[in-house]
Parts: C-alpha cells; sequence; structure tokens
C-alpha cells in the first residue's frame, strides 16, 4: 500500500484534479520514496530523480503531459501587489510568494565593471491564469516566487520590496509583451495574503533552484 492509496482520496483518473493531485503529491519525500521502492528502476529510466526533479522534462507519473526542466514547488504565501495593464486596464495582481527551494541572494561580476559586483536575486514565475475580483469581475492573477529570505527581508525593508516588486512586474511584461502600470502599483490586503484558494504549485526551473 503506497502513500497514496493510505493517506488520499484519489480524483477521477483523468480528471483536472488528478493531475493537481498527482503533481502535489510528488513533490512529497515520503511519496517519492514510496513509489521509488516500487517502482525505481523504471523512473530513472524516465528520468525522474528521488529528489523531485526532471532533468530531462519527461512528464509525472500519472499525469500524461511533459513537465519543463525543474522542480514542482507549491510555495507560500508572502504579500500581493495589484495593478493594471497599461493597455486595457486590466485589474492584474501579483502573488510574491517564498519557497526555500528557489536560490537566495548572490554577488556576481558586473560585465560593465570587472572590479564591481552586483547583487543577483533569482526567481520563479508561473503561468497567468485568470480569477475575479472582490466585484466579480474578471482580473488577472501571476504567481512569483522568490526565496523566503528575500521576501523576508523585503517585509523589513521598503526599499528591497520595491525593488523585488519591480522585478516581478518586468519579468511579466517581457514575457507577456505588453506593459503594466509600475507606478500606480499597490500593496494589497488579502486573506491569506494571497490571492487565489491557496498557493499554486509550480514548475520551478533548474538555474533558479538552490543546489542541495
Amino acid at each position: 500500500e503506497t502513500l497514496l492509496d493510505s493517506d488520499f482520496k484519489r480524483p477521477e483518473p483523468g480528471s483536472p484534479e488528478e493531475k493537481a493531485f498527482l503533481e502535489a503529491a510528488w513533490q512529497n519525500p515520503e511519496f517519492r520514496a514510496a513509489i521509488f521502492e516500487k517502482y525505481g528502476p523504471q523512473l530513472e529510466a524516465m528520468g525522474l530523480k528521488r529528489d523531485g526533479s526532471t532533468p530531462a522534462g519527461p512528464s509525472i507519473p500519472g499525469t500524461g503531459e511533459e513537465q519543463p526542466r525543474g522542480l514542482a514547488v507549491i510555495p507560500e504565501p508572502g504579500f500581493v501587489v495589484k495593478t493594471k495593464t497599461l493597455e486595457t486596464g486590466e485589474k492584474v495582481f501579483i502573488n510574491l510568494c517564498r519557497s526555500t527551494k528557489v536560490r537566495s541572494f548572490s554577488h556576481e561580476n558586473d560585465p560593465n565593471d570587472p572590479e564591481a559586483t552586483r547583487i543577483r536575486i533569482p526567481l520563479s514565475l508561473g503561468p497567468k491564469r485568470n480569477d475575479l475580483d472582490k466585484s466579480g469581475e474578471l482580473c488577472v492573477v501571476y504567481d512569483v516566487i522568490f526565496n523566503s529570505e528575500v521576501i523576508e527581508q523585503a517585509l523589513l525593508s521598503q526599499e528591497l520590496k520595491d525593488f523585488i516588486i519591480g522585478l516581478a512586474m518586468r519579468w511579466i511584461m517581457e514575457k507577456e509583451g505588453g506593459g503594466l502600470d509600475v507606478k500606480g502599483q499597490t500593496i494589497v490586503k488579502l486573506r491569506g495574503n494571497y490571492k487565489g484558494k491557496s498557493p499554486v504549485i509550480q514548475i520551478v526551473r533548474a538555474e533558479a533552484l538552490i543546489e542541495e
């Protein structure tokens, strides 16, 4: 009997709920250990590792869908920023989340000045999703994951908070190809410090992960 059988009621096979369930379960070390105990050689042949990473981008068992290179992570809430698109005025919420799996601050050489160094703050940007605001109108939501230490320090420093908000918004604009109202953004108080029911699982790319 596996952790999947004993601890959970599995959703209907092939449903979106089952896919989300399996992705979340795959992040659980006990679940992975039980699965590897039974199917270790087959999973390793697929490129899956015991730490949950997927270096060759195979499908997570049971989902039938290819996953990008990286690690499935369920972040913890941090704080929420509200803004809007410049083109249409559509409301946008950005969940700035935290995870110990994402790299923290690091120093690297400045390519424009050999004698200088600069601070690098990795992040992971999840896909856009639709939601409703408190008035019942459509809005857009993004989850951006930083290292837990980065979020903790940002909650204590307005300068750092402004910096990572700007960084997250630049990543979103680059990915979506549109503009966001940077000057008009505000921090909003929401239940659980998160826009949505609960933090969504995200595949964090390998280069943003800590080395263990």
